[in-house]
């Protein structure tokens, strides 16, 4: 793994053109078939510290009986991305919230740190089934 990371070489194509050959002294390639492994090993103590964690490259999901289990696991990120000096991206950040066929009768928001993450009541979608 480190014989990887510390031979990459990378330069940036625009149009047609190219920048010179630049080191690249950390991280892996964007698609790198490594990148699935290598970033399951890095949160690993994140996810003994949570109990329904779900992740694949450098994307995760957080599952939770109730708001306030998710709340705390949502803290729980925020403490272990600063540790790491991580970033979280906003934008891919969200909350659904999936129940045995009820309405929900409020809204749902929670702290992401200083993001509000917010699942308005009602129906996402109902599709029904077809045999």
């Amino acid at each position: 793994i480190i014989r990887l990371i510390n031979i990459s070489i990378a330069c940036v194509r625009v149009n047609e053109s190219c920048t010179d050959w630049f080191p690249t002294p950390s991280g892996v390639k964007q698609g790198d078939a490594l990148s699935p492994t290598l970033f399951a090993m890095f949160i690993n103590d994140l996810a003994k510290e949570m109990k329904h964690i779900f992740s694949y490259a450098d994307d995760i999901i957080l599952t939770a009986e109730t708001e306030q289990d998710l709340q705390n696991m949502l803290l729980c990120a925020v403490n272990w991305r600063k540790r790491w000096r991580l970033m979280i991206n906003q934008t891919k950040t969200q909350v659904m919230h999936l129940g045995p066929g009820h309405l929900m009768q409020h809204s749902i928001t929670l702290l992401l740190g200083q993001i509000a993450l917010t699942q308005p009541g009602g129906v996402l979608d109902h599709c029904p089934v077809e045999k």
